[in-house]
């Protein structure tokens, strides 16, 4: 008996599609990776890597005159910040965020039309760096795999 038990185990493991359950748990929880984006754009103002975010265009990668005065002067909240590259002014590009996945891994976008244009100008900046990543995948990804592996091989963790 205690060898089918492990040739049980053996079957189910070999059998267990990492990737297909990283995909189903990336989909349940794709508007957390959106706020997780938007998260770090506004509070961090950084890119995947952990890079200040900067306009390529500007002189500095810094706002230009016009658009701190008019920041400041119509803004709200992260809408009127002008020390650093923020991506926000009216929350239209957080909001419509969005999480494509493919092969087990995701990419993010958003649906406002100026968004292809504003990653031209900063070198597209998507994409979560090392710590938002990490805690996705310490909150979503470890646990969702370790229940799966409890279902498809009874193993007890």
């Amino acid at each position: 008996m205690p060898v089918d038990n492990l040739k049980h185990l053996a079957d189910s493991l070999r059998r267990f599609d990492l990737e297909k359950e990283q995909t189903k748990i990336i989909a349940e929880h794709k508007d957390v990776l959106a706020d997780l984006q938007a998260d770090q754009w506004g509070e961090l103002s950084k890119d995947y890597a952990g890079r200040d975010i900067k306009l390529l265009d500007n002189p500095g990668g810094v706002y230009r005159p016009f658009t701190i005065q008019k920041k400041r002067s119509e803004g709200r909240g992260l809408g009127s910040v002008t020390d650093r590259i923020t991506l926000f002014q009216t929350g239209a590009l957080y909001r419509e965020l969005f999480v494509t996945i493919a092969s087990g891994k995701f990419s993010l976008s958003s649906s406002v039309p100026y968004f292809k244009k504003l990653m031209n100008r900063t070198g597209d900046v998507t994409g979560l760096d090392k710590d938002h990543r990490l805690e996705f995948a310490e909150t979503y990804v470890r646990p969702g795999v370790k229940q799966a592996l409890k279902q498809q091989t009874g193993l007890k963790f």
